[in-house]
C-alpha cells in the first residue's frame, strides 16, 4: 500500500520507490544508493514489468529510464497513468531519467504523464533533491561509500 504524500516517515514505513531500468548494473547501483538514503526499492527491468508492478504493488514514486527496449519509459508512464485512472488511485509521481539532454525529450516525458525529467549521469544530491521534493519528505541523505568514491554520480 503506498504511503500518502506528506506522511511522516516512521521506522516501520519507508517510502517506496519503483526503480525501472533495463540496465542491471545501473539498477543495482541506484537500488543501493536509494536504500541507503532511506527508501524501500522495488525493481522492474522494463516498462511492461513496471506497469504490472504498479498495478499490483503500487509504489509511492516511480523512477524510470526513458530509453528502454520494447516498452520504453514514455509508453510505460502512459500505462501507469491509465491504470491509476481505471483503478481510481491517486497519481503517483513519475520521474524520468535519460541520457538525452534535449528539451524535446523533456516535453515528451511531461506529455506522457511523467512529472519531472533528469539527465544522466545523475548527481546523487540532485537525485535526492528530486525524489524528496516529489515525495514531500526528506531522504536520510546518506551516501554509500561507493558513491562517495565515484564522484557522486550514478553511471549512465
Amino acid at each position: 500500500m503506498p504511503v500518502p504524500l506528506g506522511t511522516p516517515a516512521t521506522p516501520d514505513v519507508l517510502p517506496t520507490i519503483m526503480l525501472v531500468d533495463d540496465d542491471d548494473i545501473g539498477r543495482a547501483f541506484l537500488r543501493t544508493f536509494l536504500s541507503h538514503a532511506g527508501f524501500a526499492v522495488h525493481e522492474a527491468a522494463g516498462g511492461a514489468a513496471a506497469i504490472a508492478m504498479q498495478r499490483e504493488r503500487p509504489a509511492d514514486l516511480v523512477l524510470m529510464n526513458v530509453q528502454m527496449p520494447q516498452v520504453d519509459g514514455i509508453a510505460a508512464a502512459g500505462g501507469i497513468r491509465a491504470t491509476e485512472v481505471a483503478l481510481r488511485r491517486r497519481r503517483v509521481p513519475i520521474l524520468a531519467f535519460t541520457a538525452t539532454a534535449s528539451p524535446c525529450i523533456r516535453e515528451r516525458c511531461i506529455s506522457a504523464g511523467m512529472d519531472d525529467c533528469m539527465t544522466m549521469p545523475l548527481d546523487y544530491s540532485e537525485l535526492l533533491t528530486y525524489v524528496s521534493r516529489w515525495l514531500r519528505r526528506p531522504a536520510k541523505g546518506m551516501m554509500p561509500a561507493a558513491a562517495e568514491q565515484s564522484g557522486s554520480q550514478v553511471p549512465g
